[in-house]
């Protein structure tokens, strides 16, 4: 550490190239989750709620393209696919996608308890044949950049923290998370790996297109939402189809001098093999039991310890200030031991 102050930007900018920081950045992860909960009389967006606790603001999600995929919340026209969206009586959102070799459906609900991330009711791949639609559409899929936000975001952020930008996530893991499910995608995995290799390999050619796009961008800070944890993935399967894909993203990032980190809030101790040998910069939003199982300290002296480490704390405190205060300070301590 140094005693030289810093603003809130440096801080964070130091602390993921593994510089000297005046303190230890506090960045606490203010998304829609907590916003949401906030009564009325406090409703406060996520710049401005860093601002009233005095943090170091790190915004998340700030994008820097746009891509005509069939992906859930994608802008842009295909030229293979015509999207048709409805809103059904019951709130839920249905979204058809058409091409010439097939259809696919899906339906989701935002809720309140939900509010980043969709609630599917129905995923759009359910069976390989679904697969070969989604890869025909994807063959003219196409990244874009599409910067305006994020330089509207930095000016009004100033020096009170950073903005981070989102690429996207490993196929497999995009696949689980979101288009498929653990289910379906393990099943057709196993059914039919030749068809299941192709989709990821033309997944992560696309990915490729907008790391491209993320390298050549404005940002400094690139983060992929991968939400790895052995409740989803096995070790072997991390090792076998997600590893080299991450691997890819973090080289297109570093040759540009972007820090590369991966999104990994699950169970993550049957992965210590694996991550060590990782060439991201470092994994965020690293949680302990009863969310993920990593203790920090652990984690820094063996399979992280060349790597950025953000978490560290239980991502849903409840009762009185002072246990959180004691969490964190036996984390800190136990970290710098």
């Amino acid at each position: 550490m140094t005693a030289e102050a810093m603003t809130a930007r440096e801080r964070l900018l130091a602390s993921f190239r593994g510089d000297p920081v005046d303190r230890i950045a506090w960045s606490p992860c203010v998304d829609n989750y907590f916003l949401s909960s906030l009564p009325p009389e406090q409703k406060l967006d996520e710049l401005e709620f860093h601002r009233e606790i005095g943090s170091d603001a790190m915004l998340r999600h700030v994008m820097l393209y746009k891509v005509t995929a069939p992906f859930t919340g994608a802008t842009g026209q295909n030229p293979r696919v015509d999207a048709r969206t409805e809103r059904l009586d019951d709130g839920t959102i249905r979204i058809t996608y058409e091409t010439k070799v097939g259809s696919l459906v899906e339906e989701f609900r935002w809720n309140a308890e939900s509010p980043n991330v969709p609630w599917f009711t129905k995923r759009k791949l359910q069976t390989l044949e679904d697969i070969k639609v989604y890869m025909y559409a994807l063959e003219t899929s196409r990244a874009t950049a599409a910067p305006e936000y994020f330089r509207n975001t930095v000016q009004r952020l100033g020096d009170d923290g950073l903005a981070t930008t989102s690429g996207p996530a490993s196929p497999m893991e995009h696949l689980i998370n979101i288009e498929m499910g653990l289910e379906k995608m393990t099943f057709a995995l196993a059914d039919d790996p030749d068809t299941m290799l192709q989709c990821f390999e033309l997944m992560h050619e696309r990915n490729v297109e907008a790391y491209a796009i993320l390298a050549e961008s404005e940002a400094e800070v690139v983060i992929s939402y991968e939400n790895l944890s052995t409740t989803l993935t096995s070790p072997d399967h991390y090792e076998r189809f997600d590893q080299s894909h991450c691997n890819d993203y973090a080289a297109i990032c570093r040759g540009a001098g972007k820090t590369y980190l991966t999104h990994m809030c699950g169970r993550l101790k049957g992965f210590a093999g694996q991550l060590c040998h990782a060439n991201q910069d470092g994994f965020i939003d690293v949680a302990p039991a009863p969310t993920g199982d990593v203790v920090f300290g652990e984690a820094k002296a063996g399979w992280a310890k060349d790597k950025v480490l953000v978490g560290g704390i239980d991502a849903l405190p409840s009762g009185t200030p002072m246990p959180v205060v004691r969490a964190v300070s036996e984390t800190v301590r136990d970290f710098f031991s």
